[in-house]
């Protein structure tokens, strides 16, 4: 099973418009990545193809209201389609 060697996300007390993803990804992976409310309810999602070695992605949220969120990124092997990692890391629109 394959993990990504490293994965940040920031801020995560968010006061502007501007999330970043960082990851160092060993293989070429197809990122998932899904915005939900505090009930479950999705709020936005993006998909990052191809991603390879050393990343850095902004997520832009310019209509993101104040409130916590959680943000979740689904590692997928390119090659395959089949997801060898998750993370969940919880942020709050200040």
């Amino acid at each position: 099973n394959q993990q990504p060697g490293y994965f940040k996300m920031y801020p995560t007390a968010l006061e502007g418009h501007t999330v970043y993803i960082e990851s160092m990804l060993t293989q070429k992976t197809n990122l998932k990545i899904r915005l939900v409310n505090q009930l479950g309810q999705m709020h936005r999602q993006w998909q990052l193809s191809d991603q390879e070695n050393l990343m850095t992605e902004a997520i832009l949220l310019p209509d993101l209201a104040r409130g916590h969120y959680i943000m979740e990124v689904l590692f997928v092997d390119a090659a395959t389609g089949q997801p060898y990692d998750r993370k969940t890391v919880k942020i709050q629109k200040r």
